[in-house]
């Protein structure tokens, strides 16, 4: 239906139902189809589901909310509410009918079996069909795209992603190293030599005897801020992480927006401002203030990398 007819059939029905101090208003609401606001006394309709409305659907959604301001506040979709929805004419359902349109979604998510997901706004966590498996199931993935084509989710989500997968391998890695020290005690009772428990995930490397020179090798490790080297393997989920390098440990101050001003830092966000080196003014909320030649930009904590301190 067009919206010039929507607003006069709104302003319409408000007169003829009493309600002349209230005001007819459009939002852009795309999955419910009306509003009645009380402390506003406004009714409004979504501009978005009204253009695809027939007259008679459009009519109901308004005597809908029409009924919610003669009755008041208090009774929401109760009976009081029901009998006078149906006494003006309205159908009485609290609920937009199955087959009415919907506003088309910009956002698709499909699992790896094919069951699709629609959003209308940037998914900002990952997800996993909750058809497949109702708990989170990184197999079942959603994949997102916007209007048909695939796009970068952005850092954060990326991040949280990793982070997600990783707590998989880990709890796998769980799995594996509590079957390896059953099968090494089933092993004892059947008068056989056990296998060697495994060693834990991540050790810390003995300090060599005085005179004498620690071996390098090529295996992974970390050092702490101590100076004191690490070995880290694939962790069950119960170990408690190695302790953390200077570098990891400031960027997770970064991210976390603790950097103090001065703090000069690179921004990783995407677009013109890509590699730019700038000065921390302050921290806000989520976003740093940096100082980039003239321009002072605000930039999400996650989307900066510190280069050195004032």
């Amino acid at each position: 239906m067009d919206l010039t007819e929507v607003r006069r059939l709104g302003h319409a029905l408000l007169a003829e139902h009493g309600l002349r101090s209230w005001h007819f208003a459009f939002d852009n609401a795309k999955r419910r189809a009306g509003a009645c606001k009380f402390d506003a006394r406004t009714i409004s309709v979504s501009r978005h589901l009204m253009t695809l409305y027939d007259e008679e659907q459009v009519r109901d959604t308004l005597l809908h909310e029409i009924a919610h301001a003669l009755v008041g506040p208090s009774h929401g979709h109760d009976g009081v509410w029901r009998a006078k929805a149906l006494a003006i004419g309205c159908s009485g359902s609290r609920l937009v009918a199955p087959d009415a349109p919907r506003a088309p979604a910009p956002w698709r998510g499909t699992c790896p079996r094919g069951h699709s997901y629609d959003r209308h706004r940037r998914p900002v966590r990952p997800a996993s069909c909750a058809r497949c498996d109702p708990a989170f199931n990184p197999d079942f993935l959603l994949m997102w795209t916007h209007g048909g084509r695939p796009v970068a989710m952005g850092p954060r989500y990326e991040r949280e992603l990793r982070a997600l997968l990783a707590s998989r391998e880990r709890r796998r890695a769980a799995e594996i190293y509590a079957d390896q020290r059953s099968t090494g005690l089933a092993a004892l009772f059947d008068d056989e030599p056990a296998e060697p428990e495994p060693s834990v995930w991540w050790q810390r490397e003995p300090q060599p005897a005085a005179g004498q020179v620690a071996a390098e090798d090529d295996g992974p490790w970390v050092v702490d801020e101590a100076g004191r080297r690490w070995r880290v393997q694939d962790p069950p989920v119960e170990v408690d992480d190695p302790p953390l390098t200077p570098r990891m440990r400031l960027e997770l101050a970064a991210a976390s927006g603790r950097l103090t001003p001065g703090w000069r830092v690179r921004i990783t966000a995407p677009g013109k401002y890509l590699g730019v080196e700038g000065k921390v003014l302050k921290s806000a909320r989520t976003r740093y203030h940096v100082r980039a030649g003239k321009d002072v930009l605000t930039v999400p904590f996650e989307m900066v990398e510190p280069v050195r301190p004032a």
